[in-house]
């Protein structure tokens, strides 16, 4: 009885080994297919350029316009003040940002007894110091020659008289609010002569302080 129930388990895995003889080993198994190449990496996106800011252009031309005072320390005549108020004006052409050449026109007036007008004009040459080509400078001194004439008309004398002027001045343009104004000392060398008639010292000096507009 014994042996019936040891032998009873290997009778049942008789047809199990039979069948995996019959199937034979086991087909051999294929190869991976090789992995694919990976995908080169794209290239970075080109630098973005920087803003190139746009220079700002610089003007050609400007006019100046002021108010003057001038003292004639010589006292040419003795029935006028050497003392009067006064109008400048001037048209430049800026040659190059720091030098201009500028036409200038004058009135100048000296009250009293005998009251003097003067009307001045002729050629300016002006050169700046520094911070001309600067747009955003607060001050731009300059230097400046003029080489004029002014005609005289005097209460009490018929006629003109016509005298040369040579101008020698220092000065500045500043800023204020975006806005240009400039402030000028000047010495002029002047006489008033004709022929063998008596010559009139004329010289004076002048201060300007006005406005710049500039294109």
């Amino acid at each position: 009885m014994r042996s019936t129930a040891f032998l009873l388990p290997l009778l049942l895995l008789l047809p199990t080994v039979a069948r995996a003889q019959e199937q034979g080993p086991g087909e051999p198994t294929a190869p991976a297919a090789p992995a694919a190449p990976a995908a080169p990496a794209a290239p970075p996106p080109p630098p973005v350029p920087a803003p190139v800011a746009t220079p700002t252009p610089f003007p050609t031309r400007s006019i100046r316009i002021g108010l003057s005072f001038q003292a004639e320390y010589l006292e040419p005549f003795e029935k006028t003040s050497p003392f009067g108020p006064g109008l400048f004006g001037a048209y430049e052409f800026y040659l190059k940002p720091s030098f201009a050449i500028g036409i200038n026109l004058s009135y100048r007036f000296y009250p009293g007894a005998e009251q003097l007008h003067q009307i001045g004009y002729g050629l300016l040459m002006k050169h700046y110091l520094y911070g001309a080509s600067d747009p955003d400078a607060v001050v731009m001194p300059f230097v400046e020659y003029g080489l004029l004439l002014h005609v005289n008309l005097q209460s009490g004398h018929k006629g003109t008289g016509t005298a040369h002027d040579t101008r020698l001045s220092a000065g500045t343009d500043f800023r204020i609010l975006k806005q240009i104004f400039f402030v000028e000392a000047s010495w002029h060398y002047s006489r008033l002569s004709l022929f063998e008639s008596k010559r009139y010292p004329m010289d004076y000096l002048e201060f300007d302080l006005g406005y710049r507009y500039a294109w």
